[in-house]
């Protein structure tokens, strides 16, 4: 449910699509919510009550006036007469009482490509735009930055009767209309700056729209090296490896997604997966996976739509499922989507499903059958995307995995050796796929007993993440940890304990008392010390 502030952005959409996309863009980051209803005069029926609708339930209304006058309703309106909808959304909203704020472009204003209007219509809004003027409301040119600062000076007086009835919705009304219309101004200073916000804001939404459908993905792949991992370091990694891919900066996803999603589910014209990719990324699980199963049905149903789409929804069903711990029923949808695909029609589709009934398998201790489905998955990545693609890596890592669980430790250092060396030519030895690699051959080594070797490989992991991630990151601790357990077992507790206590201290700053890896850090300290008293 929103919860923000609804702000209805008022524009025609053949004209100015592109800059109500800015103002909408401004106003969500500011912590509003933008609202719009797109009317291109071929909709069948009378729109305004769906316009009153949305307008009776937002806080005010920012119009945007071009040269365009825009569909009209198929009656003329017995209060304001002739209007277009974009019209009467203004005029409605005055009527109700609401605040409007009219943004009037000028001529030399940029807009979108669109069919010139007959002389009528164009005179129509000539008219309306006189009207405005004329009226002397409170409205703002915005041709040149000199009239921008007169006019936001000019609203001063009217802000503060704002103020006084709610001191911080005045404060955050007068930062809305300084960044719209600052950034309205900004594309006027030309077409080919005004085309490279719009790209930049279309670049960024379309990175966040990629974000949003590969995190379910992301979220389901096997922790590095077999780590068991708590649902936030899940979602840390998983954010961290779609930021690597589409080459977003560190953290963005973390702070910009959820927001993305959360806007995605507020319009009416989102897509049925990409709602459940959204109700995913909010964490709302179970929501989820009805919409996914929803939108699997609406793709069988409708002709024309691809099978394909049943199968991503499908496998979002699944991932749902999953991330709430719900194997049975994940393996329910894996296993139906799997149904819907070919080898032969979409190898890789068909590898994709099947990977993951492997990832469920394994999470439930199902090693033996996991390691039949990888090797086929594996044949499959390696046939048709090469053997150095990031997806034959992983399904090799995971190989791996269930190998080591089987109790099969030299086989699953030969895996993760093969892996290490396509990743350290590929990616370098300091990305985190490569050490978790590397991680994977020293815990092999340590299965197999092979304790000095795996303190030398430890050492080395430990060294590059002290380097590259920090002494205080998480994953530096787990080296810490990791080299104490291979000192313990050669009979080394006093050196054992310095990294353990290492290793307890930086979990209880980093991720607190009642996460796991403390605990398991917490009781190695109270063996070694144990150790050492004897």
């Amino acid at each position: 449910m929103v919860t923000r502030p609804v702000i209805f952005v008022s524009a025609v959409s053949k004209e100015l699509k592109s800059a109500r996309q800015l103002v909408a863009n401004t106003l969500h980051f500011l912590g509003y919510e933008p609202v719009w209803q797109d009317v291109f005069g071929s909709e069948q029926g009378d729109l305004r009550e769906v316009l009153r609708k949305k307008i009776d339930a937002s806080q005010g209304v920012v119009h945007l006036v071009g040269q365009c006058y825009g569909a009209e309703p198929p009656a003329i309106d017995a209060h304001f007469g002739r209007v277009s909808y974009t019209q009467y959304e203004a005029l409605h909203a005055r009527q109700q009482g609401r605040k409007v704020w009219y943004l009037l472009l000028d001529d030399t204003f940029t807009t979108d490509p669109h069919e010139p209007e007959s002389d009528e219509l164009r005179a129509l809004q000539g008219a309306y735009r006189e009207r405005i003027r004329a009226d002397l409301l409170l409205y703002h040119p915005l041709d040149n930055s000199d009239a921008l600062k007169a006019n936001v000076l000019m609203l001063r007086d009217e802000l503060g009767e704002l103020r006084r009835k709610g001191k911080r919705w005045a404060a955050v009304v007068l930062a809305l209309l300084v960044l719209l219309a600052a950034g309205i101004v900004w594309i006027q200073f030309g077409q080919k700056k005004q085309e490279h916000q719009i790209a930049q804001v279309s670049e960024q939404n379309e990175k966040l729209l990629q974000a949003l459908r590969g995190l379910p993905q992301a979220v389901s792949q096997s922790a590095p090296a077999g780590q068991k991992e708590d649902e936030a370091t899940r979602l840390d990694r998983a954010y961290a490896m779609l930021e690597e891919k589409l080459k977003i900066g560190k953290g963005t996803l973390e702070k910009e997604l959820p927001l993305f999603a959360e806007q995605l589910l507020a319009r009416a014209d989102t897509g049925a997966l990409d709602r459940a990719s959204a109700l995913f990324a909010t964490r709302k699980f179970d929501e989820a996976e009805k919409a996914a199963l929803q939108a699997k049905d609406k793709a069988l149903a409708t002709a024309g739509q691809s099978v394909h789409d049943a199968v991503k929804a499908l496998e979002l069903a699944g991932q749902s499922a999953e991330a709430r711990i719900q194997y049975p029923r994940a393996m329910d949808h894996f296993r139906a989507a799997a149904a819907l695909t070919s080898e032969e029609r979409d190898p890789v589709e068909w590898a994709d499903a099947q990977w993951h009934l492997a990832s469920v398998l394994q999470e439930n201790g199902q090693y033996n059958d996991a390691e039949i489905i990888w090797r086929k998955v594996i044949a499959v990545y390696t046939r048709v995307l090469g053997p150095e693609d990031p997806n034959t890596l992983s399904s090799r890592n995971n190989l791996a995995n269930a190998l080591k669980g089987q109790g099969k430790h030299a086989e699953a250092e030969q895996q993760y050796r093969a892996v290490l060396a396509i990743q350290e030519r590929v990616l370098g030895p300091e990305h985190p796929d490569t050490l978790g690699s590397r991680m994977g051959v020293a815990n092999a080594l340590y299965s197999q007993g092979k304790y000095a070797e795996a303190e030398q490989e430890h050492r080395a992991v430990l060294a590059i993440k002290e380097r590259v991630l920090g002494p205080e990151h998480p994953e530096t601790f787990r080296s810490c940890y990791n080299l104490a357990l291979c000192l313990e077992e050669q009979g080394k507790p006093k050196e054992a304990l310095e990294f353990a206590q290492r290793a307890r201290e930086g979990w209880k700053r980093t991720l607190g008392e009642d996460h796991p890896y403390y605990k398991e850090a917490v009781k190695l300290c109270e063996r070694l010390e144990a150790a050492i008293a004897k």
